[in-house]
């Protein structure tokens, strides 16, 4: 079969000359050997959707990270609270703001 681009293969498929399956199935687009089958896309786009994605998950290791600490400080606040340092000034200097922060990321993130 000879090589025809998307255009002859649209006109000719509205006349009725092939049937929607063979559009479907991509039987009739012959692709060299080496071309990288894309979107379509500009470049700029697919750099921007793949940027995107790279935020996003930066983000969701982030607020995963937040999370996490934010659970130690609680449970470590709770922890010197109930323990024999609950009248150490300093630690209860550092654990009382670190207790609201936590609070207030954990609060944040759901």
């Amino acid at each position: 079969m000879s090589k025809k681009n998307k255009t002859d293969i649209l006109k000719e498929s509205s006349e009725g000359k092939y049937m929607e399956k063979d559009l479907l199935d991509g039987s009739l687009f012959s692709l060299g050997e080496n071309e990288p089958v894309t979107l379509g896309w500009p470049k700029w786009a697919e750099i921007l959707v793949w940027l995107f994605l790279f935020t996003v998950t930066l983000l969701m290791l982030l607020q995963t990270t937040i999370l996490i600490v934010s659970v130690f400080f609680i449970l470590s606040s709770l922890v010197m609270g109930f323990s024999k340092y609950h009248n150490e000034p300093l630690l209860g200097f550092l654990m009382g703001p670190l207790f609201y922060a936590s609070i207030l990321s954990f609060g944040i993130l759901f």
